[in-house]
C-alpha cells in the first residue's frame, strides 16, 4: 500500500468515528426559559407603579374597587380592538439601543400581542372613572366609540436602566359618526 493510501485511510477512519460520536454529544448550549411579561393596569383603588412588573395578576375576574357610580345620564363608551403595525402586532419584544437600530429579545415575549390587550387595559381603566355608564370592548351599541392605534412600542436601551416607549393615537366618535376628539 503506497504511504497516500495509508495517509487517507488514517483521516477517513477517525471522521466516520467522530461523525458517530457528535450524534451522542451534543455541544449545544442548554436551552434557555423564555420570559412572559403581561402588560397590566393596577385595580382602581391600588396607586400605578412606575416599574416594571412579570407577575399576572387576575385582572379578568376582578372587580373595580373605588369607582363611584356614573350618574344615569353618563355615556356608554365601546372601545375598539387597538390596531398596531406588524412589526408591533406581535408577542415579540422590541428594543432600541439608539434612535436608527431596532432589535427583538431572543429570551423575552409578550405573553399576548400588546395590541390584543391594550383595549381591555383602557376598558379595565374607564371602569375606574365615574364618567361612563358603561365601559365594552363588545361591539354593542353605545354613546360613544373610541378607536386606539399603538404606533410605536419598544424598550429603550440607550440609558441605564432603559424605559418603556408606548406612542398611541386615539379618536373618540360620537353615535352619529361626528369626531369628538383625536
Amino acid at each position: 500500500m503506497s504511504s497516500s493510501g495509508r495517509f487517507l485511510s488514517f483521516f477517513i477512519i477517525p471522521a466516520h468515528v467522530l461523525a458517530f460520536a457528535s450524534g451522542c454529544i451534543s455541544l449545544a448550549p442548554e436551552p434557555r426559559e423564555i420570559a412572559l411579561y403581561v402588560l397590566h393596569v393596577p385595580p382602581c383603588d391600588e396607586p400605578e407603579r412606575t416599574d416594571a412588573t412579570t407577575e399576572t395578576p387576575d385582572v379578568e375576574n376582578a372587580q373595580p374597587e373605588g369607582a363611584s357610580r356614573p350618574p344615569q345620564s353618563a355615556p356608554s363608551l365601546w372601545i375598539v380592538p387597538t390596531s398596531a403595525r406588524p412589526g408591533i402586532h406581535s408577542t415579540r419584544i422590541t428594543f432600541a439601543p439608539d434612535a436608527f437600530r431596532r432589535g427583538h429579545y431572543q429570551y423575552a415575549s409578550w405573553a399576548e400581542p400588546p395590541a390584543e390587550r391594550f383595549s381591555f387595559l383602557l376598558a379595565r381603566r374607564f371602569e375606574c372613572d365615574p364618567g361612563f355608564a358603561s365601559t365594552t370592548t363588545r361591539a354593542l351599541p353605545s354613546d360613544l366609540v373610541l378607536y386606539t392605534e399603538i404606533v410605536d412600542l419598544h424598550h429603550d436601551t440607550s440609558t441605564e436602566p432603559g424605559r418603556a416607549i408606548v406612542r398611541a393615537r386615539a379618536a373618540l366618535v360620537g353615535k352619529d359618526g361626528a369626531s369628538i376628539g383625536a
